[in-house]
């Protein structure tokens, strides 16, 4: 069954108010349209017609037209004011958000996070609870950027003690979200056998446990053997099975993304005086991540790299001699 028509009225005040709003002037877009499909009405126009000639659905021509007849012009052409959101964060609540963010990261952090300031609110029982956009909206807000160090950075002059280097070995386990760094004082053979000696006893009830790494010339069985006798050492690395990454494809190994990661959120740009310091700041660090079971969302399958390198299964065939 059809539709009947919609007979809209329009008196000759409102009509001459329409084409005075479209005469010109800076309209929005959406008003001038309504305006347009409400004088097309007023001439008997019918509201699928009036959709083939402005981009409005007939349905929103019906309704401007039933809005008119029953709230007037006003209410035709625009949206009713809508009464803001209610605060999330009470004056006091912001204040003491801001003052964490003025004070040092937590153990273990290099610099505060959006995410690292929502979880140490809720911790700190600042807050009930609250959300990462509203602690991003509150940052920005009061002039903090959230994903620095908010306040302004210390200046330093050229002139610094070297206190020498140190290296972290990182491991991972992707999918239960275990982490382990070993901050050591030289990345050599006798310290790497200690950190495979301490992965050893992380898993003490499986049967073999899959390591990838890279080709470094101490990652190999010699480096236990020499710190802890051929016989233990080599049946320490038996309970290893090891895969290595190739030459030019370190990149695919799940590990380059722990050590960015730890980077990135323990290390930052600050520089640590010690080791003593870096072994606690790393210890914290792992707690944090152990305790929220943090994993690597690993999407890079057997299936993508065989898309990725054009990999084709019957791509050779076998000689027949």
């Amino acid at each position: 069954m059809a539709r009947s028509p919609l007979r809209i009225e329009v008196t000759k005040k409102d009509q001459k108010e329409l084409r005075r709003l479209l005469a010109g002037g800076v309209q929005q877009v959406r008003v001038v349209l309504r305006a347009l499909a409400l004088l097309q009405l007023a001439q008997g126009v019918s509201a699928p017609r009036i959709a083939g000639m402005v981009p409005l659905t007939a349905q929103a021509i019906r309704k401007i037209g039933h809005r008119y007849q029953q709230d007037g012009l006003e209410r035709a052409l625009y949206e009713k004011e809508r009464p803001g959101a209610a605060a999330l964060l009470e004056d006091s609540q912001k204040q003491r958000i801001i003052a964490m963010v003025c004070s040092d990261p937590p153990e273990g952090r290099a610099r505060w996070t959006v995410r690292l300031v929502a979880e140490e609110a809720v911790k700190r029982r600042l807050v009930p609870r609250v959300g990462r956009e509203t602690i991003r909206v509150l940052l920005l807000h009061h002039d903090f950027k959230p994903w620095p160090i908010p306040g302004r950075e210390a200046r330093r002059d050229n002139e610094y003690e070297r206190r020498g280097t140190a290296n972290v070995f990182c491991a991972v386990e992707p999918k239960a979200g275990r982490h382990f760094t070993f901050p050591t004082p030289d990345r050599s053979a006798f310290e790497f056998a200690k950190v495979i000696f301490e992965l050893a006893l992380q898993y003490p009830h499986a049967e073999t446990i899959h390591l990838v790494m890279d080709n470094l010339n101490i990652h190999r069985r010699k480096s236990l053997t020499d710190l802890l006798g051929a016989e233990v050492g080599g049946e320490i690395w038996d309970r290893f099975t090891v895969h290595h990454t190739p030459a030019h494809g370190s990149w695919l190994n799940q590990a380059e993304i722990e050590i960015g990661i730890f980077s990135r959120q323990c290390l930052g740009n600050r520089r640590i005086s010690d080791l003593k310091t870096l072994r606690r700041e790393s210890r914290a660090w792992n707690r944090r991540m152990n305790r929220d079971r943090t994993r690597i969302n690993w999407r890079f399958d057997r299936k993508a790299a065989r898309r990725k390198f054009r990999y084709k299964q019957k791509a050779f065939t076998r000689s027949e001699t």
